[in-house]
């Protein structure tokens, strides 16, 4: 895999499980869309669920663990836990 792989691969996961103002907009971006693409509140009504829509759809209440083994897993990455970097990649995603 070749650095420039390499170091999007990082830049997408620390943008996704990061901190800071970056990460902040992303989260705050990625909810908006997918509260009006999903229909979110128009679902909770429809299922008369109590509440306001923030209570349930937040950074928050995201599993980011979850998250970053399904991203692990998907795209095939192997991460050398001793050295804590990017090793591998899967095939078929050069």
């Amino acid at each position: 895999m070749g650095t420039e792989t390499k170091e999007s691969i990082v830049d997408i996961l620390n943008l996704i499980f990061g901190h800071g103002l970056e990460t902040d907009y992303f989260w705050e971006y990625l909810i908006e869309e997918c509260k009006q693409q999903f229909q979110i509140a128009e679902a909770m009504k429809y299922n008369h669920i109590p509440g306001e829509i923030d209570e349930f759809i937040t950074k928050d209440k995201v599993n980011l663990v979850a998250l970053f083994y399904a991203f692990k897993s998907l795209l095939g990455l192997r991460i050398d836990p001793v050295l804590g970097c990017l090793a591998s990649f899967a095939k078929g995603f050069h």
